[in-house]
């Protein structure tokens, strides 16, 4: 009988911790997933200049797909800055070619600068609200309310376009 009721006991602690560790494997499993759309998202938007409007809005259902929300609950903005060329790359001196040693004159030299170029910057931040962190939250006294999180990707995109 001893041996029951310490089985009772212990055994809904032990299935929270086996619960806990699934449920963790779930969001790591979405959070991977959302992170490569993410990353694909970067990648095209980089060569095509930035995410238009459908890709974005294609990329707001995706995170709402993985993650099981609503797709009005998902957060998705973004914001461009001007950034000169400079900034970015920034040319070496040209070496001194022109010596007297190697007897090329001044005057026959014609020294092209390279053109000034401005690249813009796009910055997208993702949200998504992600509920259920915790199994068995009201075992351990925490309500569903504050067994809430937020996912959350930053990404900025460098375009010459």
């Amino acid at each position: 009988m001893k041996q029951f009721i310490v089985l009772a006991a212990i055994l809904p602690l032990l299935l929270a911790m086996l619960f806990q560790f699934m449920l963790n494997e779930v969001h790591q499993s979405q959070s991977i997933a959302a992170t490569r759309m993410v990353h694909n998202a970067t990648m095209k938007a980089t060569l095509s200049g930035g995410l238009t409007y459908t890709e974005m809005m294609t990329m707001k259902y995706d995170l709402a797909h993985i993650f099981g929300v609503k797709e009005y609950d998902v957060i998705l903005t973004t914001s461009r800055r001007t950034i000169p060329m400079e900034t970015i790359f920034d040319p070496p001196a040209p070496p001194d070619l022109i010596t007297t040693e190697t007897g090329i004159d001044d005057a026959n030299v014609i020294l092209v600068e390279p053109p000034k170029m401005v690249t813009f910057a796009y910055t997208y931040h993702a949200e998504v609200p992600v509920s259920r962190i915790m199994a068995a939250n009201l075992m351990m006294g925490v309500s569903d309310a504050k067994n809430r999180g937020k996912w959350s990707c930053d990404f900025e995109v460098v375009s010459y376009r």
